[in-house]
């Protein structure tokens, strides 16, 4: 199968890879159908994070025994390691023990279900959430055909029909960690009065700020607006998102052009945001999330950061008073709220998703969506049952217009299309059109062609070599051959 592979720092490539198998009888194999990019998978190409590492030193106490080793420097995965961690797909084998601890027919897994996975696995009992977080000896990554799903009785999710594919990316990972910072934030608000996250429970005077606007900060804002905030700020540097960030409810501030922390202050009398989310991961982030906050404000991080120490010192953080929450998003808690959330409709979520791409072009979505190229906010990949709508590509943008493919050891159609164009969503449109026309004047070729051959109902002789070439039609295959 295809896989866009981890190969030294900076540096991702598409390889054929073996295909997943059951390794353990609580394993599950999915079959792709969409795999987001995500900021933090950034992180792991640049090598640039921290990561802790989860030990299972005794099989028959897994859940006491986890060792947890801080690494203490920066590295990447292994090299060859599949990338990613957001995708939707159908479960296609399952393995003997997934469904043996779960009590109700409608709730167990069959092969077809639509799932979705958070981006850590889950064994369903532990405190600490343990499995697939990334110091480069986890499992291979989801931006590939087949993913290998350990735990998956307690991992997947059944996807509800309304939902879409790019909804479903959302909410397995960013639409949940947004969510989880605003309500974080909104929760702990102190120093006024004890709230709760609900539209009655703010009034005008109460002040948030998005740092970030990119996929999670978009999905923050829209969190924030979704539970009631009445007044939200987002900060960034880049205009197609802010311009996001507006439709979604909040008040756009350029980094660069508007003064943020002027500009809040005078809009609350020189008190400061009421509550700050950050959800950039650097340490310049976090400066101005700290210099946006008022005292006995709250601010709730939830960017990956990589930094060894704070940018204001724990003096500056007591003597403001804060209240500083960070972490993980534990999605699987929070995921009823926000596919709630999904299925009011209020917010065009898959607007964020602004380009879709084919799995084979895994470098240029890493290039385009790590140098934010051509508005880019947030990036797809799709599954070759995905993009059979559009594999009949411009004659001008792809290498091949339609290859053949054998069945793979699932008897399933390998996804390969050796094309270096990509598309996104200032080109698709462009793109379709100029396919549609190819088809019409193909179509019409092929009609005249065989008008022609029948009308003559004769072969063409080529005397030189004495080699007849007659046009035949075949109707079961759909189209015109040479004999």
């Amino acid at each position: 199968m295809q896989a866009i592979t981890y190969q030294e720092p900076f540096k991702v490539l598409v390889k054929t890879v073996p295909l997943p198998q059951i390794i353990e009888p609580t394993d599950a194999i999915v079959k792709i159908s969409s795999s987001g990019l995500c900021g933090s998978d950034l992180h792991r190409m640049r090598s640039s994070s921290f990561f802790f590492h989860f030990e299972i030193k005794d099989s028959d106490d897994q859940h006491n025994s986890l060792n947890s080793v801080y690494r203490n420097d920066e590295r990447g995965p292994d090299k060859d390691t599949i990338m990613g961690h957001e995708f939707v797909g159908t479960i296609h084998q399952i393995g003997s023990d997934v469904n043996k601890n779960i009590p109700h027919d409608q709730d167990r897994f069959k092969i077809g279900d639509r799932v979705l996975s958070p981006f850590t696995t889950c064994c369903g009992e532990a405190s600490q959430v343990y499995g697939v977080i990334y110091d480069g000896h986890g499992i291979n990554g989801a931006q590939a055909e087949y993913i290998r799903v350990p735990l998956a009785s307690t991992t997947l999710v059944k996807v509800p029909s309304e939902i879409s594919d790019n909804l479903g990316l959302l909410l397995a990972d960013i639409l949940s960690t947004g969510y989880f910072c605003a309500e974080n934030g909104l929760n702990g608000l102190i120093g006024q009065r004890e709230i709760k996250c609900d539209a009655n429970s703010y009034d005008e005077n109460d002040v948030l700020v998005v740092v970030g606007c990119g996929p999670v900060g978009l999905m923050t804002v829209v969190s924030a607006v979704y539970l009631g905030a009445k007044k939200v700020y987002a900060i960034d540097s880049i205009n197609e998102r802010l311009m996001l960030a507006r439709d979604f409810g909040a008040i756009p501030l350029h980094l660069d052009l508007d003064d943020p922390v002027q500009t809040v202050k005078e809009a609350t009398g020189g008190r400061g945001a009421d509550v700050v989310m950050e959800v950039v991961g650097n340490s310049s982030a976090l400066e101005l999330a700290y210099k946006l906050l008022r005292p006995a404000g709250m601010l709730s991080s939830v960017g990956v950061h990589n930094s060894k120490s704070f940018p204001f010192s724990p003096t500056n953080g007591y003597d403001k008073n804060i209240t500083y929450k960070s972490g993980r998003c534990p999605v699987r808690r929070i995921l009823e709220r926000t596919t709630q959330l999904v299925l009011t409709k209020r917010f065009d979520l898959e607007k964020i998703i602004t380009h879709e791409m084919k799995l084979c072009d895994g470098e240029g979505a890493y290039n385009i969506f790590d140098k934010k190229l051509d508005g880019c906010v947030k990036v797809a990949t799709l599954s070759m049952d995905s993009l059979c709508l559009f594999f009949f590509s411009s004659f001008f943008h792809d290498k091949v217009l339609y290859t053949h493919f054998t069945w793979d050891e699932f008897g399933e159609t390998p996804f390969f299309c050796p094309s270096n164009y990509f598309y996104g969503s200032k080109t698709l449109e462009m793109a379709c059109k100029v396919r549609a026309a190819n088809l019409i004047c193909l179509w019409a070729f092929l009609f005249l062609a065989i008008a022609w051959a029948r009308f003559l109902q004769v072969g063409y002789i080529d005397e030189t070599f004495d080699i007849s070439i007659k046009l035949v039609d075949d109707p079961e295959k759909g189209y015109i051959r040479y004999e």
